[in-house]
């Protein structure tokens, strides 16, 4: 069985590659399946909301391009098994950032849930109004997932994202991680509802540094 170091230097070889990686063993599918069930009584209390799309100024709702309900994690309100997986997906960030000497601090995550028939259209996590967000993560927490459920991952090519480079089933307990600002993806058409934990890894903003 390999080590944490050994998972991490594996993930950190894959990020020096092409910019992404991902792992199936680093989150225990306990904790995941606490979390999707989790999702679950907040979807049923209506504290999930319609996820956005656009800038600060001018965000709207567009299920054509982004069709998941979000709910995101502060961090004054965790539950135990928020604050878990906080710190093992902070513990991998570090890791990372050690092995490969980047700069990133805080980390912000939200729950996602994608109902059947939803999508979201290929985009770029970094963006003039999201310009601090340096590594995506993303924490699948679907079980029983088979193929024909659709809501793969799609990752393209970072030397040219009109090439499609793989599809990454959302399994239970897979935790993918890409370059904010170099990894084109998209999520495509889900028949079943699609369960995540989504976050970033976040460099100090310009105002920051200043202060």
């Amino acid at each position: 069985m390999s080590t944490f170091d050994e998972k991490i230097g594996l993930l950190c070889q894959q990020i020096t590659k092409g910019a992404w990686a991902f792992s199936d063993d680093l989150i225990s599918n306990d904790l995941c399946t606490k979390l999707k069930n989790e999702i679950d009584v907040l979807y049923q209390n209506h504290s999930l909301v319609k996820a956005k799309i656009g800038g600060l100024d001018n965000k709207v709702t567009d299920h054509k391009v982004r069709g998941d309900y979000i709910y995101w994690l502060e961090e004054h309100d965790k539950t135990v098994d928020q604050i878990k997986v906080s710190e093992e997906i902070s513990a991998i960030g570090a890791g990372i950032r050690q092995n490969l000497f980047m700069r990133f601090e805080r980390l912000e995550s939200h729950f996602a849930l994608y109902p059947a028939g939803s999508q979201y259209a290929k985009h770029l996590d970094k963006t003039k109004s999201q310009n601090t967000r340096y590594m995506t993560f993303i924490l699948f927490l679907n079980d029983q997932w088979e193929s024909g459920h659709g809501g793969e991952l799609r990752i393209y090519k970072e030397s040219d994202s009109k090439i499609v480079e793989f599809n990454i089933e959302p399994k239970m307990g897979r935790l993918v991680l890409f370059l904010s600002n170099h990894i084109y993806h998209e999520v495509l058409l889900t028949h079943q509802p699609r369960y995540s934990l989504t976050g970033w890894f976040n460099q100090a903003s310009a105002f920051e540094l200043l202060i």
